[in-house]
Order: structure tokens, then C-alpha cells, then sequence
């Protein structure tokens, strides 16, 4: 059945919604790391979440934002993605680094400077894996916004085999949503700049990523 079929689109976005808030109810959660984020919150200050396309689906739970906006791309199931993150509170922005990127960027720059939050994974839309491309670096240059890295693991999952081996995580195991430090970029950054905290966004998401699997393990406090 292809994606674009309408009783997928219409039915698909709600099952999402709900299996992702059902693994929030029998997963055990824990939180470290969001004080950063928590206090940029109470202060209705904008960030730039960073997290990998593998961990994509349960860190919309993590949130306690007023409001997050992450960008899609326009390929054929951007449109079931797209509904089913409404239904998890998300809004979306259309566009692609090949298609639509521009328009796509600028709205991100637009909402950020209204104060409300934006997410980008680093290493999508096709990939590789865990290797963080520039754009979030630039758009935090551009909007003068903060980059918060965010992941989080699972004890009990399913790994696809994907460009991304993205990750379904399983009921009733435990789980860990982690945060990193905050990543400023100077307004007046230059090539160089970009390129040393494009490799900081890197290792920092590699950093808690293998944090938070540590954590979920039982191997970390």
C-alpha cells in the first residue's frame, strides 16, 4: 500500500501517536541532563534541539516546552510523518536540503525568533549515521540561538535495518531521556568556527547518546 493512499494517511498518524505514547506509559523514563532546557522553558527562550534520526520517536515525550517545530523533508511520507507528530503536540515545517530547504530554514530562523523551539537531526535526512552535518550550526549563527543535544536509549528494542538503524524500542524495559550542554555559536563565526562546533554537535550527541545506553544498562549513575 503506498503512503499516499488516503486511508493510510488518514488512520496511520493516530496508531503512531498512540504506540509511542503507550511505550511512554510502560517504559520506566528517567531524566538527566534537562535543568539547561527546563530553565530556557520557564524563561519562554527558544533552542535548537539537536538529536539523532535514529532516536527520533519517543523524544517528542521528553519535551515540556510552548511549543516545538521540527522540519520534514518533502519526499512521498513526509506527509504521514508530518500528521503523526501533530498528534504528538509537534508542528511541522516542510522542506529538504534539496527541495524546499531554503524557504524551510527561514521559517525555522521565523520561529525561533518568536520564541518558540525548533528540533534538526544532524545526520538526516539520509544520513550517514551519527555524522552531524552543518545545518544546525548555521542556523543557531543565523537566529542567535542556543544548540541543546538530546537523545535518549532503551533496555529493551528493535533495530531496523536502515541507513539509520532506527530504534522501536519494546514495553516494559527501562529507559533514559539525556541532554548535553548547551553549544553557543558566535554571530560572527566563520568557516572554521562552524566546522570545530559542527564536530562539538558530533561527539557531544555521540557523548550522551552512549551515556544514556550506559544509563538504561544499569552501568551508570
Amino acid at each position: 500500500m503506498r503512503l499516499n493512499n488516503r486511508f493510510v494517511l488518514a488512520t496511520a498518524p493516530g496508531l503512531i501517536s498512540l504506540v509511542v505514547r503507550s511505550l511512554g506509559w510502560t517504559i520506566r523514563f528517567s531524566t538527566v541532563g534537562f535543568e539547561k532546557a527546563h530553565d530556557r522553558w520557564r524563561h519562554n527562550l527558544p533552542s535548537i534541539f539537536a538529536l539523532w534520526h535514529q532516536r527520533l520517536l519517543m523524544m517528542p515525550l521528553a519535551y515540556r516546552g510552548n511549543g516545538l517545530y521540527v522540519l520534514i523533508s518533502n519526499h512521498r511520507d513526509g506527509e504521514l510523518i508530518a500528521r503523526a507528530v501533530s498528534h504528538l503536540g509537534i508542528h511541522a515545517i516542510r522542506g529538504s536540503a534539496t527541495r524546499g530547504g531554503t524557504v524551510g530554514f527561514r521559517r525555522m530562523v521565523e520561529i525561533l525568533r518568536t520564541g518558540k523551539d525548533v528540533a534538526i537531526t544532524p545526520d538526516g535526512p539520509r544520513g550517514p549515521k551519527w555524522k552531524a552535518h552543518k545545518g544546525a550550526i548555521i542556523l543557531a549563527k543565523v537566529a542567535g540561538v542556543p544548540i541543546l543535544p538530546v537523545t535518549y536509549a532503551c533496555s529493551r528494542q528493535k533495530v531496523f535495518n536502515s541507513w539509520d538503524n532506527f530504534i522501536l524500542p519494546a514495553p516494559f524495559g527501562r529507559g533514559a531521556f539525556v541532554a548535553g550542554e548547551p553549544i553557543d555559536v558566535p554571530k560572527d563565526a566563520d568557516e572554521q568556527t562552524i566546522e570545530s562546533l559542527r564536530q562539538l554537535l558530533e561527539t557531544r550527541l555521540i557523548e550522551i547518546t552512549r551515556q544514556a545506553e550506559e544509563l538504561v544498562r544499569g552501568r551508570a549513575s
